[in-house]
């Protein structure tokens, strides 16, 4: 119940309004007359209280506010969030099933920087031993660099050279060249396995792409010795300059960019599991 209260000297008058329903024209307007008689019997100015007040009782019914979320008043205070139903919720969320998986960070960008970083770190800290105080190390690069030294004398071999190979040494009477660190791919593959195992992504996606990743980058890894080769024999002085400035970028954006697609491929394929 709503009362409007308006006081002159020792007169009072009163609206009382039960509901909007009940205001009507009739009793508004007998309340006007009745302020405009007080005031013309005692011959006074009214207040600016009395002004506000009677500017009030006047005002349209449809300029009153309207809710913003456009909903009926009722609705809207059922429907907001009040403290007890945010500590409910925030409860609940807390408070998880027995079974229920929760996810292993809340910031997979930084897991993702940390594994990666550490594993490219573990790498570099392998990569620069030196091969005399650890011959372990230094006998499986030889090796490693000596496999692609095989199969890129292989390749050379079927496309009609004559074509020698001892031990990282590939040699013909048109040009020899020799495998060593920088022609490897060492570094592209490895930042390509660095960046699928940091990604946040099953491991059921990381095994194909570990697979497929490494195969390929080998098969580009071959395609460039092979370009090397050609290069030394037909441009003999461009050859360091395909070498170090061209052929060593364009390797390891060509990683990065598989790591891209295969990552934009695994995050549909977990979106789509999900969904289903």
């Amino acid at each position: 119940m709503k009362r409007i209260h308006h006081r002159a000297d020792s007169c009072d008058i009163e609206l009382a309004m039960t509901g909007a329903a009940e205001i009507t024209d009739d009793v508004v307007r007998a309340a006007l007359d009745g302020v405009a008689r007080l005031d013309r019997t005692t011959g006074r100015q009214r207040t600016h209280r009395e002004v506000s007040l009677i500017n009030a009782v006047t005002r349209p019914r449809n300029h009153q506010r309207k809710p913003r979320s456009g909903l009926p008043p009722q609705d809207r205070d059922a429907s907001a969030p009040g403290p007890e139903s945010a500590a409910t919720r925030a409860g609940s969320s807390t408070d998880a099933a027995p079974g229920t998986v929760r996810p292993r960070t809340q910031r997979p960008v930084l897991r993702f920087l940390l594994i990666f970083g550490g594993l490219m770190v573990l790498f570099y800290v392998v990569f620069l031993l030196p091969p005399d105080q650890f011959p372990t190390v230094g006998h499986g690069f030889t090796a490693y660099l000596g496999f692609y030294a095989r199969m890129s004398g292989a390749v050379l071999t079927a496309l009609g050279h004559r074509i020698t190979v001892s031990g990282q040494t590939i040699a013909s009477p048109e040009y020899t060249v020799r495998v060593v660190r920088g022609c490897d791919a060492m570094e592209a593959t490895v930042l390509f396995i660095a960046a699928v195992l940091a990604s946040p992504v099953a491991l059921r996606f990381k095994l194909p792409a570990l697979l497929g990743g490494i195969l390929l980058l080998g098969v580009i890894n071959l395609t460039r010795i092979v370009s090397l080769f050609y290069v030394g024999i037909h441009f003999p002085r461009w050859f360091d300059t395909v070498h170090f400035v061209v052929w060593q970028p364009v390797f390891i954006l060509l990683a990065v960019c598989l790591w891209l697609i295969w990552a934009t491929w695994a995050k549909r394929r977990m979106r789509t599991h999900a969904a289903d």
